[in-house]
């Protein structure tokens, strides 16, 4: 059971060049995809952070804490 005698079936063709660009071509797209996903989400407020704008900005919040500190 040596290894210099394998199977035709098993032999490797190398790549062509072109066939690696574009392969690197699929996964650089798919990079992309994954990276503007993820610009989305960051972009993307959180509800509890505009809760605390709204509750920051709020002229009803803002009454109530001037008139806790007289």
């Amino acid at each position: 059971m040596g290894l210099e005698a394998m199977p035709t079936t098993m032999t490797m063709v190398p790549e062509s060049a072109a066939e690696k660009r574009r392969k690197l071509l699929m996964a650089l797209e798919k990079c992309n995809e994954d990276l503007n996903a993820l610009k989305k989400i960051i972009d993307t407020p959180s509800p509890v952070s505009v809760l605390d704008e709204f509750m920051t900005r709020s002229p009803l919040m803002n009454a109530q804490c001037n008139s806790r500190r007289h």
